[in-house]
């Protein structure tokens, strides 16, 4: 059972709404705001602007990984792309 199930259930019943709620979505979310947040700190010069790039580039959900680091804990990593 996955955690969006166990979480939900069938609180969001139609596709639609499974869909914007599924750990996909989710982590694609995570994602845009990982970029954001990048790109916000390039603007303010926290970070130079071609790491923001970089990791703009590098914030694809098709290259999550899924790692345990224990039996309870469940950790993602990105896919180098080579």
């Amino acid at each position: 059972m996955s955690l969006g199930t166990a979480l939900y259930g069938d609180l969001y019943g139609t596709a639609s709404m499974r869909a914007i709620f599924s750990l996909r979505s989710r982590l694609r979310t995570m994602l845009e705001v990982e970029v954001a947040l990048a790109r916000a700190e390039a603007d303010t010069g926290v970070i130079p602007h071609a790491t923001a790039e970089a990791i703009a580039r590098a914030a694809d959900v098709d290259r999550l990984v899924s790692t345990r680091s224990s039996p309870r804990r469940k950790m993602w990593a990105i896919r180098s792309s080579s």
